[in-house]
């Protein structure tokens, strides 16, 4: 069965709060920190309170979301981040599927490039991203690689 893509909606925030909190203590492996699931409910919950600078998109089974990602404005660029789909789930084209729906949503909405941030050790990860035309340009912070994607690839996508 296929899922439902969507915008994600303010009921959603406890089960996009689950899975971004599934991605944290996946990071905290390689960065040694995680955030808690309070702090995570409040961002997710004040984020789509606020839907005008970010959104989230979700890929849901009848009863469950199973995938989400969110993009957000940063100055004149968009920051894609909360990517994540559940194991059992993965491998199936529902994180290409939901960033698709974001890079609509940006391109919407005026961006001279888009960027993101990847766990340094995530070789998945990295490949994946890389596979949708994001370079790796450096280090942000002690265990996260900066990627990027050229502001012509996002209406050509």
């Amino acid at each position: 069965m296929q899922p439902i893509l969507r915008r994600a909606v303010l009921s959603d925030t406890t089960e996009i709060s689950i899975l971004c909190f599934k991605l944290s203590e996946y990071e905290g492996r390689f960065t040694g920190k995680a955030n808690t699931e309070e702090a995570i409910l409040r961002r997710v919950s004040d984020d789509l309170s606020h839907k005008d600078d970010n959104a989230y998109f979700v890929a849901e089974l009848p009863g469950r979301i199973i995938g989400v990602i969110k993009a957000a404005r940063r100055g004149e660029r968009h920051k894609i981040s909360e990517a994540y789909v559940e194991e059992g789930h993965r491998r199936n084209g529902i994180m290409t599927a939901l960033f698709a729906k974001a890079l609509e949503w940006v391109s919407q909405n005026g961006s001279k490039g888009l960027y993101l941030t990847v766990v340094d050790g995530n070789e998945g990860a990295i490949r994946f991203w890389k596979g949708l035309g994001f370079k790796p340009v450096g280090m942000s912070g002690h265990h996260l690689i900066r990627m990027e994607r050229p502001a012509e690839r996002i209406i050509a996508s």
